[in-house]
């Protein structure tokens, strides 16, 4: 009798469990993606970090290189010279932050205030997840 008891309030928890991650998961797929040709049309010159994972949440990649920007929507790297050398010919150290969704690649460059002086924008990645879990796990064959 006691065992019959024990191990349905064991299934009750285990089941209980389940449909709490079960909806969590759900709900977390229901909800748009903030990575959007909108939220791009948003980012202004001059926007700050904090502002912009705001806006997106945390960057998918992030890089800090030696680049030059041209314009407000053009951002030039160059791997065939040293370091000095650019740094000559004008090129500054930035941050290149970067978001995708199946929509839409967002990129977004900073200087060293962590202020917005380039954004431009590419095509989606088909297989891009915003689905996150938590504490950095990853479940690869469901490509999370």
């Amino acid at each position: 009798m006691l065992r019959k008891v024990i191990r349905s309030r064991t299934f009750l928890i285990v089941a209980s469990v389940c449909v709490l991650v079960a909806g969590l998961i759900a709900y977390k797929l229901s909800q748009p993606d903030p990575v959007n040709k909108d939220n791009f049309r948003a980012i202004a010159i001059g926007m700050t970090r904090p502002h912009l994972e705001e806006l997106f949440g945390d960057p998918d990649t992030e890089n800090l290189e030696i680049g030059i920007v041209n314009d407000p929507s053009s951002y030039s790297t160059n791997h065939s010279h040293p370091a000095e050398t650019l740094r000559q010919m004008g090129y500054g150290d930035y941050k290149r932050l970067q978001w995708s969704s199946r929509d839409i690649t967002i990129v977004v460059i900073l200087d060293k205030q962590d202020e917005t002086v380039c954004r431009y924008h590419a095509e989606g990645q088909p297989s891009s997840s915003r689905f996150r879990l938590p504490f950095g796990w990853r479940i690869p064959f469901l490509g999370l």
